[in-house]
């Protein structure tokens, strides 16, 4: 019975940890969770109705609510992050059966549910943001809640040996909307062993 209690205790800590370096500063929760669904909700508007969406115009024409997963601050890490000296370019295959050259830049190590988790970060050699990463991802969802082909994360790191992953901001290739997108196929190496419960959906399946 005790170490039940011990369990409960650890547990509660740990949630209450996720969500203090989440909204540590000066965003509450309740703020946090708000600017998640002000994202995701920005994220729908520029896709169907801005003029610059990439998304051909039937498609945007017929185009239904994305969909998201709860915003979680259990998802939101900080993550070592072990640069290549120097960066590593790569062959990326393309869902079209093309090819893309990407840097291989940078070993982000952190842990999600207890589980050490190790994925490759890219650098695109055609974004002139220095500071600017990109993860293209698979995870335990994949194929079931959440898109087939993977999902991928927009990141900026600001500090030389970490940087903040916030998966409630993932979200899914053109290629979830639009067959005729050519997109980055993430590696197999970058699969997160345990289910990313957060950020965007399965756009066309029923969940």
């Amino acid at each position: 019975m005790k170490r039940n209690h011990i369990l409960i205790l650890i547990v509660a800590v740990g949630v209450l940890a996720s969500f203090w370096y989440a909204t540590k500063g000066d965003e509450t929760a309740e703020e946090y969770t708000a600017r998640i669904q002000e994202e995701h909700r920005k994220k729908f508007v520029n896709l169907k109705h801005s003029r610059d969406s990439p998304l051909r115009e039937e498609v945007k024409l017929n185009m239904r609510p994305m969909r998201f997963f709860e915003p979680n601050p259990q998802y939101k890490v900080k993550a070592r992050l072990e640069k290549l000296n120097p960066p590593k370019a790569i062959t990326v295959d393309r869902t079209d059966g093309k090819a893309s050259t990407y840097y291989e830049f940078a070993i982000a190590r952190f842990e999600l549910d207890g589980v050490p988790q190790e994925l490759m970060l890219w650098k695109d050699p055609e974004d002139d943001e220095e500071n600017r990463l990109f993860l293209a991802f698979y995870d335990a969802t994949s194929a079931d809640r959440t898109y087939g082909g993977g999902r991928y994360l927009d990141l900026v790191y600001k500090e030389k040996h970490f940087i903040e992953m916030d998966f409630n901001l993932s979200y899914n290739p053109y290629c979830a909307y639009d067959e005729s997108f050519s997109c980055p196929i993430p590696p197999r190496k970058n699969e997160i062993t345990v289910p990313v419960e957060a950020g965007e959906l399965d756009y066309k399946a029923d969940v």
